[in-house]
């Protein structure tokens, strides 16, 4: 059930802020099953939040995962267009989306080719009075438009770390 998924990616998104239970999350094939509950429940924003905060939390850690977490760009992308009010999804989906470009130069490719940079420009026009929905759309912008020059990984934004 969705409302059970919610719940339990929420425990993750919780506890994934600590190094060691993020890692053994990733190792316990966290990343794909959380994943899989966003790519099956697309509708479900709140899931799709505290999925976004689990997956972003690990990829930040240990960004070797950011090929299996990209898997969810899609779903995220889709919701974002759909869900332009929903201001809490609206800024973590940034945040993952800032995490996954930074790390590897596929996910920025990826983003880029479903049409990343369009949801995100209008994600930064919808919520151009929210301060901290603008900090990390445009962190994800300003990554997605320097790509591959400066580097996976090597700068995130001071808001950011």
């Amino acid at each position: 059930r969705t409302s059970t998924l919610e719940k339990a990616c929420g425990v993750l998104s919780n506890v994934s802020y600590e190094g060691p239970l993020a890692e053994a999350i990733a190792n316990a094939q966290g990343v794909s099953v959380v994943v899989e509950a966003m790519r099956n429940n697309g509708t479900s924003v709140s899931l799709l939040e505290v999925g976004c905060i689990a997956l972003r939390n690990i990829v930040f850690e240990f960004p070797d995962f950011a090929q299996e977490a990209s898997a969810v760009i899609s779903t995220i992308l889709n919701a974002m267009r759909d869900n332009t009010d929903a201001v809490s999804f609206q800024q973590e989906a940034c945040s993952l989306l800032l995490v996954l470009a930074a790390e590897d130069e596929s996910c920025q490719s990826k983003i880029l080719a479903l049409e990343g940079m369009d949801v995100l420009m209008r994600c930064l026009d919808h919520n151009s009075h929210l301060q901290e929905v603008q900090k990390v759309a445009l962190g994800a912008i300003t990554r997605l438009t320097r790509g591959a020059e400066s580097g996976a990984g090597s700068i995130y934004p001071a808001h950011f770390v």
